[in-house]
């Protein structure tokens, strides 16, 4: 297969977007199909994934990898178990090098869903890497640090349930009280001079328990805005102004009509099956924490 020796952007690309349709809706084709020298379709994926996460393959040639191991990992996990810590360990190797930003949110969104799969299990899983507890400590470090330039309100749903499921773990795991994660900015001490200009800015640092506490909150508040503004526009809904087309024909629209790249998220499509594209936001934040 190309996708085994080209780092052409535009290959491998096209090929991973075929590899995840495969992976969304062919559950047994990918098991059960196998190739002249027996191997199975779900195995080819995986050398395929191996492969791009390897430091022979640029970053942009690579950038929808997470996308495609997040479909796994949903619709393949038990199929996958016998080489699931070696493809965590080269997401984990490959997060820690990678510099482009798209890539290293899909990245992170693998063990963003690890994490909604399973608290408890991802927590040991990052332990079990070392003795120090760095591992979980660069991931949540990671993921608090970018949950803010998440793009898509799906990715951003998800880090909101995942940051919650952790908040609320956090009496069954004491590590998660001692790792530290940047807080807010800050203006750095001393005074400006003409040769600095405006003072630095640098990051406060917060207990994890705080950091997420904040994060919630603010999605909170987010939340009550756009609840707001959602009933506000039913109140002014005019009849003669609705579109006939419901919201997944949209978005197959808007992903397909887009020759000039300025599409939606690539992973908006591939997210209408998931089960938490049906978790309203507003609902869920207003129960965990309006209601304390």
């Amino acid at each position: 297969t190309g996708m085994m020796v080209s780092v052409d952007n535009s290959i491998l690309q096209a090929g991973m977007y075929s590899l995840k349709a495969y992976a969304r809706n062919g559950t047994n084709i990918l098991v059960n199909w196998k190739s002249q020298s027996g191997e199975s379709g779900l195995s080819m994926i995986l050398r395929i994934i191996q492969r791009l996460l390897g430091p022979n393959v640029p970053d942009a040639a690579a950038i929808s990898i997470g996308f495609l191991i997040d479909k796994l990992l949903t619709n393949y996990k038990q199929h996958i178990g016998g080489v699931l810590d070696g493809l965590l360990t080269n997401v984990l190797v490959r997060l820690h090098n990678c510099k482009d930003s798209t890539l290293k949110e899909g990245l992170l969104m693998v063990f963003i869903r690890l994490f909604l799969i399973d608290v408890d299990q991802c927590v040991a899983y990052l332990l079990s890497k070392d003795n120090t507890g760095s591992e979980l400590s660069f991931i949540l470090r990671e993921w608090t640090t970018q949950h803010t330039d998440f793009r898509g309100a799906f990715k951003i749903k998800m880090s909101i349930v995942g940051l919650s499921r952790i908040f609320q773990s956090i009496g069954r795991h004491s590590i998660l009280n001692s790792i530290t994660v940047p807080g807010d900015l800050v203006e750095a001490p001393g005074l400006k001079t003409r040769s600095k200009g405006k003072k630095k800015i640098q990051c406060d640092e917060d207990h994890l328990p705080l950091k997420i506490f904040k994060i919630l909150v603010r999605e909170y508040q987010v939340a009550i805005e756009n609840e707001a503004d959602s009933i506000s526009l039913s109140d002014s809904y005019d009849e003669s102004t609705w579109d006939d087309d419901d919201e997944e024909t949209k978005l197959l629209k808007q992903l397909t009509k887009s020759s000039t790249g300025q599409g939606i998220d690539p992973s908006a499509v591939d997210s209408l099956d998931d089960p938490f594209v049906n978790q309203a936001t507003y609902a869920y934040l207003d129960e965990l924490i309006g209601n304390e």
